[in-house]
């Protein structure tokens, strides 16, 4: 199985967890995170050997390094965050809830098949 590159929005205390693991799989890759403060997001990514901060979310996005992205955001920013991860055509895994209500949560449900149909026409 080839590797793969995860970009991880969100560097509080569950990416400290997610990045420990990560080391511990040949096939993942962490080459950026992001987080609402630089700061941070620097001090997070020279502690784990990660090559790349960024200040926030649409710098991650931008990165065509990015396999997938791991959203480890708070609950109020994770939906619009994949939201917008899946926009840039992104493979997004998050951890729960979702979203912060039910419909909302099939709101992105949704979103993501309408992008996954989008890609598989561009692709044909």
């Amino acid at each position: 199985m080839s590797s793969f590159n995860v970009g991880v929005l969100g560097i509080g205390n569950i990416g400290e967890v997610c990045f420990a693991n990560a080391k511990k799989y040949p096939i993942v890759n962490v080459p950026c995170c992001a987080g609402r403060d630089r700061t941070r997001s620097i001090a997070k990514a020279h502690r784990h050997s990660i090559t790349r901060s960024y200040a926030n979310a649409d710098e991650l996005l931008a990165d065509a390094d990015i396999d997938i992205v791991l959203n480890l955001t708070v609950p109020q920013a994770r939906g619009p965050l994949t939201s917008a991860a899946l926009r840039a055509g992104e493979h997004v895994y998050t951890k729960k809830p979702l979203r912060i209500t039910f419909d909302e949560g099939g709101d992105i449900v949704e979103e993501a098949n309408e992008c996954e149909q989008t890609l598989r026409g561009m692709r044909a």
